[in-house]
């Protein structure tokens, strides 16, 4: 048997394309399940894409999604290299111009919106083929899973594995790992995000705004039905928003929110890795994986 670890959207895009794969997972649907969207959620418009959607009998035109960059109170349409240095201090506590930041530096996307209803459509679509399931190692010298699938402690021997799981999390139910593997979890460095939704707040025009000016902690606002998700790198206290209190704002903390630096890893002991924090490559979008599947992994 081949089994795909997480049931996200790119556990579940792969199971799509790979008929003779079964999705194991304690969270279908992944981060689609928090509270409120965290941030912009968007598969961008792209060959690949377009048949994805085909896939699930998904045929909206998609549009335009725009954003901006708050620099010094004005809102601009692109990144030069010093905003870019500014924004990664703000979000990563680094100053680098190597980290792909603030949407490449475009002030649109092209593409559909990722809601609960397309992850829904997935998940019927893969009816019988998602498990729910608690991995608790795997041994890759004997190609042996072990978790509790549906209620149900198993052994269960594999022939392929992908991992769309964050790779910190993998390195701690793999057990056998290679010798020669070059890496170790120490190099996967992390910030966690904090984020509150705030309905009835519409702050900018645009679609979801990066704020680089100091004088707030936020480091991006993006537009959501029924207000505004913020996101910083500070906790967010909801009493500092008092004309909102009455209108039930939410607040939660994203243990893995900003990758501080991209190792992009393909593969661990044999198994494949797929997704941004599989990889641990902040670049990987949704579109990313979706054309990774196409082209290496059916």
């Amino acid at each position: 048997m081949n089994y795909i670890i997480g049931g996200g959207i790119a556990g579940l895009a792969a199971a799509l394309y790979l008929p003779d794969y079964t999705v194991l997972t304690f969270n279908k649907g992944g981060q689609m399940n928090n509270q409120f969207p965290l941030g912009p959620r968007i598969l961008e418009c792209t060959e690949y894409t377009s048949e994805f959607l085909g896939l699930l009998d998904i045929h909206d035109n998609p549009r335009e999604f725009f954003n901006g960059y708050l620099y010094h109170g004005k809102i601009h349409n692109s990144l030069d290299t010093e905003m870019k240095k500014i924004y990664s201090l703000k979000t990563r506590g680094v100053e680098s111009t190597g980290h792909v930041v603030g949407n490449s530096g475009r002030n649109k996307i092209v593409g559909w919106p990722i809601t609960k209803q397309l992850i829904s459509a997935m998940l019927n679509l893969l009816s019988g083929r998602v498990k729910e399931a608690h991995v608790s190692y795997i041994n890759t010298k004997e190609k042996v899973i072990h978790a509790d699938i549906e209620g149900e402690w198993q052994k269960v021997p594999y022939n392929k594995l992908i991992s769309t799981i964050p790779i910190t999390e993998l390195f701690n139910i793999v057990h056998e790992q290679d010798d020669d593997q070059d890496t170790n979890p120490g190099e996967f460095e992390y910030r966690p995000t904090y984020f509150a939704f705030l309905p009835g707040l519409d702050l900018f025009m645009e679609d979801f705004v990066y704020i680089l000016d100091e004088y707030t902690k936020f480091h991006r606002a993006t537009r959501v039905e029924g207000g505004t998700v913020l996101e910083s790198r500070n906790p967010i206290d909801l009493m500092d928003f008092p004309q909102y209190l009455k209108m039930t704002p939410q607040s939660m903390k994203l243990k893995l929110g900003q990758i501080v630096s991209d190792v992009n890893m393909v593969e661990l002991s044999g198994i494949k890795l797929l997704g941004r924090f599989a990889q641990w490559a902040h670049s990987i979008r949704t579109a990313e994986v979706i054309k990774r599947i196409k082209e290496e992994l059916i």
